[in-house]
């Protein structure tokens, strides 16, 4: 997976999908939200810290609840295009985490980007599939 930083403030969240108004009123200030191709579920990110996962079939409660996901505000997610359980996120505390959601105690993965010297936020985080030429 790729994750890309930026030098600035983040943008203020004033505008919702209104896939996601129900849910909205359930939760903090959603920061991000992505939709599984795999299963009619969707995860949510929020200033609370937190990472739900909800059935859009059943949206009365969520599916996962995986609080605290991070230190500070969940600001992107990304379901795998590629395993239907996994779901990567990034946070305001300057790390990425790799999460099975059938198994959401903890992640599977944790890379801290502490290290970055100047002050940046998380702008995006894909996945990528590279294929190597053997010599």
């Amino acid at each position: 997976f790729f994750f890309q930083m930026i030098r600035r403030p983040p943008r203020s969240t004033q505008s919702r999908s209104s896939a996601a108004s129900d849910v909205y009123k359930r939760q903090e200030e959603i920061l991000s939200i992505d939709f599984n191709k795999y299963e009619p579920i969707i995860a949510t990110g929020s200033i609370d810290k937190s990472i739900k996962i909800w059935d859009l079939r059943n949206l009365s409660k969520p599916l996962r609840d995986i609080n605290p996901a991070h230190r500070y505000a969940v600001r992107r997610l990304k379901f795998s295009p590629h395993q239907q359980n996994i779901l990567l996120s990034g946070s305001y505390d300057m790390s990425v985490s790799l999460w099975d959601i059938a198994k959401p105690d903890s992640p599977l993965l944790n890379l801290s980007l502490i290290h970055i010297s100047e002050p940046t936020r998380l702008l995006s985080i894909s996945y990528a599939v590279f294929c190597l030429k053997k010599k």
